[in-house]
């Protein structure tokens, strides 16, 4: 996953080095100070994983903005 993500480091601001030091075996652990930040991460990670097909399937937040958009 990591070799996946560092070819797209042009195409993603944030995913690719997150995912770099911030995944362990099949998980993924990462945060922000803020909303937006927390909506970022979730939106890039998930569309860099959806280029080899790798589902996130599992996420926890205590970002009631990032569950809302979860849900939908």
């Amino acid at each position: 996953m990591r070799e996946l993500a560092s070819m797209h480091e042009d195409n993603f601001s944030t995913a690719p080095t997150l995912v770099d030091r911030s995944i362990f075996m099949c998980d993924f652990l990462a945060g922000a100070e803020e909303d937006n930040g927390v909506i970022a991460i979730y939106y890039q990670l998930t569309a860099l994983m959806r280029k080899y097909t790798f589902p996130m399937g599992k996420w926890a937040s205590n970002s009631e903005l990032l569950r809302n958009i979860r849900s939908r």
